[in-house]
C-alpha cells in the first residue's frame, strides 16, 4: 500500500510540475532520486500528459529517463491524442466536422488533402481503424508525432520530434506544407488574426529552412551519387514519393532553388548528354546523324555486357561463347578492388545515342519551339497574305499545304494536353483536370483550340467568295453576302475567331521564354503586374463611370439611344481621357450635337431646319441658361476627373508596379529556378516527337495501352501498389543508407546551431534509448557498427557462393555459373566526432 501511495504521490507531483512547467524541479526531486523506478505504463501516462500540454522539456526528460516513444505510440494512443485536440488549433476545425470520434482514417484523409491527393496515407488502412489493437505500433513514431505537432500548431514540439525523425528532410518539407495549409485555411475561415497568420508563415519558413540546411550539408559532405540518392530514394511512408517529388508537389521554392535540386534537374534536362555541351552545338546537331558526334555519359553495364567483356579477354571455346549469348542470367566474376570505374560502364552505341538525344528534354524543347514558331508563321500567312488558301465551295475544294500543317498541329495539341492531365500529380481524375486548367497557359490552349475548331468549321462550310471573278476548278468565283458589309455572316465570324485565336497562340509562345534566366523573371513580373492591374481597374472603373455618366447626361440632354451605344459613348471617351486624349474641340462638338436636337423647340420654332443648323453653334449655346450650366459643369467634372485619374490613380499604379518589380527582382533567382523546374518536368513528360508528328507517337501508345489493358488485362494500379508495398524498408540498402546520411547531416546541423548560440534549446536532441548520450555520437557509432556488419555479411555471402560453386565443380557438373559476388566496402577513414560521417562507397548488402 505504501508503494502504491508513493507512486500516486509521485505521479501527482510530476503532473503538477508538468502543468506549471517546472522541469528542473521535477528532474532534481523525482528523476534523480534512485529510490524509485517508474513503470513503463507510468512513463507512458506522463508522456501523454506532457504531449497534451505541449511541454517539450518534459518530453525530452521522460525520453531521457527511460520512456520509449515507439512503445508509447500505439494506434489507440494516437487516436486518443487526435480526440483531445486544442480547440484553437486548425486540426480541431478540420477533424471535428462530424458528430463522431476522430479516427486515424480521418487523419490519413486530412494528410491526403493537405498533400493534394498525391499519395495514399497508410493511416487509412483497416488495421489502424476498425481492426485496431493495443499492440499496433508504428515503425516511424517520431514522424507521426511531428505531423501531430504541426497540425496542432506546436512548432517547438514539432522540431523536437524532427530531431529524431528517420527522414528529417522529408518530414521538414511535410511540416512546411502543413503550416502553409493551416495558414490558407485560416484565411478561408475569415479569421482576421494577423498574429496567427504571421506565426504560421514563420513556422513554415523555419521548416523549409531546416530542409534546405540539411540538404546543404549533405551536398557539401558527400559525393554527387550519394546526395542524389538522398533525393531520389523512395520513401515508403509517403506512398513511394521521394524528396524530389515532395519538393515539387509542395512547391517549396527555396528547396527547389537549392543547388542539389538544380544540379539533379540539369541532369534530367540534358538526359544522357554531358552537361558541358553548349546550346549552339545542340541546336546544330538536331539533324541526324550529327547527334552521334556529341559526348554522352557512360551507361552502366548489364550482366550480359560484363559477361561478354570478360569472355572477350579470355581464351574460351566457341561453345562457351554460344552459352554466353544464350544465357541471359550469366553473371561476371567479381572485380578486384583496385580496378577503375571504367570496368563497370560502357559507351552507348549509335542507336542508343540517337535515342537518348531525341528523348532528352532539352532536345524536345528545341524541336517543339521550332515547330511552334513554324505554326505561328504559317497561321499568320494564312490570315494576312493568303486567306483564301482553304477553299471549299460548291464548285470544288482545295486544301493547301500550310492549311494542312496548321490543322494537324492544332489537332496534335489535344493528345498532348490529355497526356498532361493523365500525368498529373494527384490520384483523382477530377482534381487532375482542375489542376491542369488552373494553369494560365493550359487554359489558353483550351480556349485557342476551341476557337480554332469553330473557325475552321465556319470556313469549311462557307462558300468561297472573291472580289474579282476567276476560274477555280472549272467554276467561276462570284461575289456574294461575304462582300456585303451589312451582313455579318460566317465568313466574317471565321475571320474574327481566327484573328483572336492567333492572338492566343502568340501569347502562349511566351511560356517558352521562361527557361531563360534573363527573360523568365520578366515574364513572371508581367503576370504579377497583370494581377495588380486587374484589381486597379476596379478602382479606375468607379471614377470612369462616375465621370462618363455625368458628362454624357450633361452634354446630350435630348438624345435617346440604345443601351449598347450609350455604354460605348460614356466609357469610350472617359477611358481615352486616361491616356491624355482630351480633345477639347471634340468636347465642344459633343456639346453642340447634344443640344441642337432641342434647338428647334427652344429658340426658333418658326425657322426651317437648315437655319437651325447654321445658328446652333457653341457661341449661341453659351448664351442660353441650359447650355452654360451644362457646358461649365461638364468642363469642371472633366478637370476633376483628370486630376484624380491622370495624376493620382496613374501614379498609384506606377507605385504598385514599382513595388511589384522590386519584390520580384529580389527573388528573381528563386523565381527563375522554379519556372525552370516546371518547364523541365513538363518537357520530361512530353513525347519524343514534336507537334504535329506527335500524333504518330500517341497512336502507337494508345494501341499499346488498349492491347495491354483490355487484351492482356494488365492492371497498372495494382502493379503500382504491389511495387510500393514491396519497397525496401529502413533496414535495406538504399533507404537505410540514405537515412544514416541524413541523420549525420542533421547531427552536424544541430552542432552548428549549438555553436552559433546557446539560445537554440530546441536543437538539443536526446536519445530515448541511451540516457545521457548525445545523438550525434550515437549516430556515428551506429554507422561504424553498421558498416562493419555489412562488410561481414558481404564476405559471408561471397564465401558461401564460392563454396557452392566449388562443390558443384567437384561433383562434376558440366555447366557451372559464375556467382554474382558483391564487392566489399572499401577501406574508409572512420569519422571523427567533430566532422561529417564518411560513408563507404558500397554500404549495405542488397
Amino acid at each position: 500500500m505504501k508503494s502504491i501511495g508513493e507512486s500516486a504521490a509521485r505521479m501527482r507531483q510530476l503532473k503538477l510540475a508538468i502543468t506549471w512547467g517546472h522541469e528542473k524541479v521535477a528532474k532534481e526531486l523525482i528523476f534523480e532520486k534512485k529510490d524509485y523506478r517508474f513503470r513503463p505504463d507510468e512513463l507512458n501516462s506522463l508522456l501523454m500528459f506532457s504531449i497534451i500540454n505541449r511541454r517539450v522539456g518534459f518530453i525530452r526528460l521522460l525520453l531521457d529517463y527511460g520512456a520509449d516513444l515507439k512503445n508509447f505510440l500505439t494506434a489507440p494512443s494516437l487516436t486518443k491524442l487526435y480526440n483531445i485536440l486544442p480547440k484553437n488549433s486548425g486540426a480541431f476545425k478540420l477533424l471535428t466536422r462530424f458528430d463522431r470520434a476522430v479516427s486515424l482514417r480521418d487523419v490519413g484523409e486530412l494528410m491526403e488533402r493537405i498533400m493534394e491527393g498525391t499519395f495514399h496515407s497508410f493511416l487509412t488502412q483497416e488495421k489502424y481503424n476498425q481492426d485496431m489493437r493495443e499492440d499496433d505500433r508504428f515503425d516511424n513514431p517520431y514522424d507521426l508525432m511531428m505531423i501531430y505537432s504541426a497540425l496542432i500548431d506546436a512548432p517547438d514540439m514539432a522540431k523536437f520530434f524532427w530531431e529524431n525523425s528517420r527522414t528529417p528532410i522529408a518530414t521538414s518539407l511535410i511540416a512546411h506544407k502543413i503550416f502553409l495549409f493551416l495558414d490558407k485555411m485560416e484565411s478561408q475561415w475569415a479569421r482576421v488574426d494577423e498574429e496567427m497568420t504571421e506565426k504560421l508563415e514563420t513556422s513554415a519558413r523555419e521548416f523549409e529552412k531546416l530542409a534546405c540546411g540539411l540538404m546543404t550539408i549533405c551536398y557539401h559532405n558527400y559525393d554527387k551519387p550519394d546526395w542524389i540518392q538522398i533525393l531520389i530514394v523512395p520513401l515508403k511512408e509517403w506512398g513511394g514519393l521521394n524528396l524530389f517529388d515532395l519538393a515539387t508537389i509542395i512547391e517549396a521554392k527555396n528547396f527547389i532553388a537549392h543547388a542539389a535540386y538544380q544540379s539533379y534537374l540539369t541532369d534530367l534536362w540534358m538526359g544522357q548528354l554531358k552537361p558541358t555541351v553548349t546550346a549552339g552545338r545542340l541546336f546544330i546537331s538536331l539533324i541526324p546523324p550529327l547527334p552521334i558526334f556529341l559526348p554522352y555519359t557512360k551507361l552502366p553495364m548489364t550482366k550480359k555486357d560484363l559477361a561478354r567483356k570478360i569472355l572477350r579477354g579470355q581464351e574460351i571455346t566457341t561453345r562457351a561463347r554460344k552459352r554466353v549469348n544464350d544465357d541471359v542470367e550469366f553473371a561476371p566474376a567479381i572485380q578486384s578492388n583496385d580496378s577503375d570505374d571504367g570496368d563497370s560502364v560502357r559507351n552507348p552505341d549509335l542507336k542508343e545515342k540517337l535515342y537518348y538525344f531525341y528523348t532528352s528534354p532539352v532536345i524536345k524543347f528545341y524541336l517543339n519551339s521550332l515547330t511552334y514558331l513554324t505554326f505561328l508563321l504559317l497561321y499568320g500567312y494564312g490570315l494576312l497574305i493568303n486567306d483564301s488558301s482553304l477553299v471549299i465551295s460548291r464548285t470544288g475544294s482545295r486544301l493547301e499545304w500550310q492549311d494542312l500543317y496548321t490543322i494537324v498541329f492544332v489537332l496534335s495539341t489535344v493528345p498532348v494536353e490529355i497526356n498532361q492531365i493523365r500525368n498529373g500529380r494527384t490520384k483523382s481524375n477530377v482534381k487532375k483536370v482542375i489542376d491542369h486548367f488552373t494553369d494560365t497557359y493550359n487554359l489558353m490552349d483550351f480556349i485557342a483550340v476551341c476557337m480554332f475548331m469553330v473557325a475552321f468549321g465556319l470556313k469549311a462550310t462557307t462558300p468561297y467568295v472573291c472580289s474579282q471573278p476567276r476560274d477555280i476548278n472549272g467554276g467561276e468565283c462570284k461575289s456574294g453576302n461575304s462582300m456585303n458589309l451589312n451582313h455579318f455572316g460566317d465568313y466574317h465570324a471565321n475571320r474574327l475567331l481566327s484573328a483572336m485565336c492567333f492572338s492566343f497562340y502568340c501569347f502562349r509562345f511566351v511560356q517558352l521564354f521562361e527557361i531563360n534566366d534573363k527573360i523568365g523573371p520578366k515574364v513572371f513580373m508581367l503576370k504579377r503586374m497583370s494581377i495588380d492591374l486587374f484589381f486597379f481597374l476596379f478602382l479606375l472603373m468607379v471614377f470612369t463611370i462616375a465621370y462618363g455618366v455625368a458628362s454624357q447626361a450633361l452634354l446630350y440632354p435630348f438624345r435617346e439611344s440604345s443601351v449598347a451605344k450609350a455604354v460605348f459613348n460614356l466609357m469610350g471617351r472617359s477611358y481615352l481621357n486616361v491616356f491624355g486624349e482630351i480633345d477639347l474641340d471634340g468636347f465642344d462638338d459633343h456639346l453642340q450635337s447634344g443640344h441642337c436636337e432641342g434647338w428647334n423647340s427652344t429658340i426658333f420654332p418658326s425657322s426651317d431646319r437648315e437655319d437651325q443648323k447654321n445658328e446652333c453653334s457653341k457661341v449661341n449655346l453659351l448664351h442660353t441658361k441650359v447650355g452654360r450650366v451644362n457646358y461649365y459643369t461638364a468642363f469642371f467634372l472633366l478637370s476633376l476627373y483628370l486630376l484624380f485619374v491622370n495624376i493620382m490613380l496613374i501614379n498609384l499604379l506606377i507605385a504598385i508596379f514599382s513595388n511589384t518589380y522590386e519584390n520580384v527582382e529580389t527573388q528573381s533567382g528563386i523565381i527563375y529556378k522554379t519556372q525552370r523546374a516546371e518547364m523541365i518536368l513538363e518537357f520530361r513528360e512530353r513525347p519524343p516527337l514534336p507537334n504535329p508528328i506527335s500524333l504518330i507517337y500517341f497512336f502507337f501508345k494508345t494501341t499499346k495501352f488498349v492491347y495491354r489493358r483490355y487484351i492482356k488485362k494488365i492492371n497498372y494500379e495494382k502493379d503500382l501498389q504491389k511495387m510500393i508495398s514491396s519497397m525496401p524498408n529502413r533496414h535495406s540498402s538504399m533507404a537505410y543508407r540514405s537515412s544514416l546520411m541524413e541523420a549525420e547531416c542533421r547531427a552536424q546541423f544541430i552542432r552548428q546551431n549549438k555553436s552559433e548560440g546557446p539560445g537554440e534549446r530546441s536543437f538539443q536532441p536526446m536519445n530515448s534509448y541511451s540516457p545521457g548520450i548525445d545523438s550525434s555520437h550515437y549516430l556515428e557509432m551506429t554507422a561504424k557498427i553498421t558498416r562493419l556488419e555489412s562488410q561481414l555479411m558481404t564476405a559471408n555471402d561471397n564465401i558461401s557462393k564460392i563454396a557452392d560453386m566449388l562443390m558443384q565443380r567437384v561433383k562434376g557438373k558440366a555447366r557451372v555459373e559464375i556467382p554474382d559476388l558483391k564487392e566489399p566496402a572499401q577501406k574508409t577513414k572512420f569519422p571523427s566526432t567533430s566532422g561529417p560521417l564518411e560513408l563507404p562507397k558500397q554500404f549495405l548488402p542488397i
